[in-house]
């Protein structure tokens, strides 16, 4: 027996003790006259008794949520990363999206110890049914048709596996690897959402390609070719009956895929800050003006905010966030947030021309995290998109991760000296953020009360 259950044992014989003095006393006073018989008192200490072992029911129940609730604060973050993503690439030049991508994130937070306190969630294969939650049988067929590995071959062969293919966009190459690249990190996502849903993680980073967001419903185009997030989304909402799910696109380029698949969607809000330029910028769409803000019954839940400017980093980020994206999430109330942590917004990024630095993702991740706590506790998880400098991606991931599991702003090993409150205080935001805000709120305005 524990200390813990004779200390228990000790206090029940001391209330029984008391609870037979107090019945024997209760007696005495309560006898009858000699002519008439004795009545027999022991209904108090059935009754007595019986209370006591209710009360220590209901205090094992009351235990029992208490260790539950511990439990669920002790999960950690999760992360999802599979070597088997590395088999998707280019073989005859140097491309940016590259597997050294997800190496250079996965080694970076195992250097930082972060890996450590992390639950590993494995990955794997996304199935069709689950695919066709967002694109088409038509393009699916494709797909397995053009990039599919041959039935009777575990392997490809050397001299296909070096053959680099073409079949969808001229920027998109492929692989004799593709498809199961593509499906492996589409699968990745919906594994950690079953993690996620299933309380073995609190939130989850998914270090993951090839990306998705520029994957459209019937197209593979901007080194995308399943969408991760847009296919997470709907499994959850299928799966686990989540109501409103929020998509934060923070990759410097716009999110077309995602935009289209949800642009009359109403259940999705989905939010895109990008450069654009009027539309010269990649992928040269014209929805991603501020003026393309859903269709039907979608309406006001497709939100743009297009740059027409670059060098656009911390200061401008942190206007247009606090009062565009974080006043509209925290109105819509999701159940789930997912991020597409696109770091090509990144300083130092090849494509982007934006200057975003690690404090500036960890401090929208920590006010997202904010939001989750003000309003109805949304699910957050961060999947990796673009961003094709090796250390601004590392390093951003690893903000991000710090943030995600509990760490604030300042942050004094990312070089993050200022607390979420000083940033936002000190920001001096160019001309542009100011009137892209203006912009934006002219169009939503009848939508969100801002």
């Amino acid at each position: 027996m524990s200390a813990e259950e004779y200390k228990d044992l000790q206090n029940f014989e001391e209330d029984k003790s008391c609870a037979s003095t107090e019945i024997s006393s209760v007696m005495e006073e309560t006898k009858d006259p000699p002519t008439k018989p004795k009545k027999k008192v022991q209904k108090p200490q059935k009754v007595r008794r019986s209370n006591r072992i209710a009360e220590m029911k209901k205090k094992a129940l009351q235990d029992k949520k208490i260790k539950e609730l511990e439990m669920k604060a002790k999960l950690k973050v999760g992360y999802v990363f599979e070597e088997d993503l590395s088999l998707h690439k280019s073989h005859r030049v140097s491309h940016v999206e590259r597997p050294e991508r997800i190496w250079s994130i996965y080694l970076q937070l195992l250097k930082a110890g972060l890996i450590d306190n992390m639950y590993k969630v494995d990955g794997d294969l996304i199935n069709d049914e689950n695919i066709l939650l967002c694109h088409s049988e038509e393009y699916l067929m494709k797909f397995n048709k053009v990039v599919g590995i041959d039935d009777d071959a575990q392997e490809p062969a050397p001299a296909k596996r070096n053959k680099n293919m073409y079949h969808f966009q001229f920027d998109t190459y492929e692989n004799k690897w593709s498809n199961h690249c593509a499906k492996l990190s589409a699968g990745c996502v919906i594994e950690t959402v079953d993690a996620l849903y299933t309380d073995y993680i609190k939130s989850g980073f998914c270090i993951v390609r090839p990306p998705g967001h520029h994957a459209h419903g019937s197209s593979a185009s901007g080194f995308c070719f399943l969408n991760n997030v847009a296919i997470a989304a709907k499994y959850a909402q299928s799966k686990y009956g989540v109501k409103k799910v929020c998509i934060f696109d923070w990759d410097v380029h716009f999110g077309d895929g995602t935009s289209s698949i949800f642009k009359s969607d109403p259940s999705v809000l989905f939010i895109s800050t990008h450069r654009y330029e009027g539309g010269a910028f990649y992928p040269s769409s014209p929805l991603g003006g501020e003026d393309n803000v859903g269709t039907d019954e979608g309406e006001g839940f497709n939100i743009n905010i297009p740059f027409n400017k670059e060098g656009m980093g911390n200061d401008e980020y942190i206007h247009v966030c606090e009062n565009l994206v974080f006043p509209v999430i925290e109105k819509f109330e999701p159940e789930l947030i997912f991020i597409s942590a696109g770091f090509d917004s990144a300083e130092g990024d090849p494509l982007g021309g934006f200057s975003l630095t690690p404090a500036g993702y960890a401090y929208m991740c920590q006010r997202i995290m904010n939001l989750c706590q003000e309003t109805s506790k949304p699910k957050m998880i961060a999947v990796l998109e673009g961003g094709y400098n090796l250390e601004s991606i590392s390093n951003s991931s690893e903000a991000v991760v710090r943030v995600l599991q509990g760490e604030k702003l300042p942050i004094e090993s990312m070089n993050a000296t200022q607390t979420v409150e000083q940033m936002r205080e000190n920001a001096k935001p160019d001309t542009e953020a100011l009137e892209v805000v203006e912009r934006v709120k002219s169009n939503i305005g009848k939508f969100w009360d801002l």
